[in-house]
This record gives C-alpha cells, structure tokens and sequence, in this order.
C-alpha cells in the first residue's frame, strides 16, 4: 500500500517571556504565526523569527516550526483497476460501497 504525507499547513511559534513561576523561573507563553509557506527554508524561518523577536517587549526562547501533514493512501487496486476514491467523513466511497 503506497502512502504519501501531504503537508497541509505550517505555523511559526515563538515563546515569549510572559513572568515567572512559583520558584522564580521565568514562564513563556508562544506567539503564532500561521500562513508561513510550506517551502520556506529552515534559514528563511529563522531569518523571519530573528526580524519578529527584535520587535517584541519581552525575552525569548525557542522557535518552533509546526507542521500538520494529511496522510494519504495513494491508490487503491481491486481486479487490477484503478479505482476513483472521495474522501467523506474519513471514509472511502467507491462507487457506493464502503472501503
């Protein structure tokens, strides 16, 4: 069974320094940037986490990229004919029956 991994979107986080914790230690919050390209290099994700963080009040930490991807069978074969598939609810639909 061939299954391909579709990237479906990517975010960009940043954690802000948002106070501290009971024994002292700063806590952090994330800041969320949606739409980033999913092409977009490590290098050009950086670059644009370092521009953002130069504008911000608080101290940083970590960049994080968050992708979400869709898993997807890539064909199904029944007496060696490929076979039309639609997505419903999660469920495969062909031709009436359900797979």
């Amino acid at each position: 069974m061939a299954v391909s991994k579709e990237l479906m979107t990517t975010t960009l986080s940043i954690e802000v320094e948002s106070g501290v914790d009971k024994d002292g230690n700063p806590s952090y919050k994330k800041k969320n940037f949606s739409g980033i390209n999913g092409d977009a290099t490590p290098e050009a994700l950086a670059t644009v986490a370092d521009a953002i963080k130069l504008v911000l009040a608080n101290q940083t930490r970590y960049t994080l990229v968050n992708e979400i991807s869709m898993l997807e069978n890539n064909a199904y074969l029944i007496n060696s004919n490929l076979i039309e598939r639609r997505k419903k609810h999660g469920i495969l639909i062909t031709n009436g029956l359900f797979m």
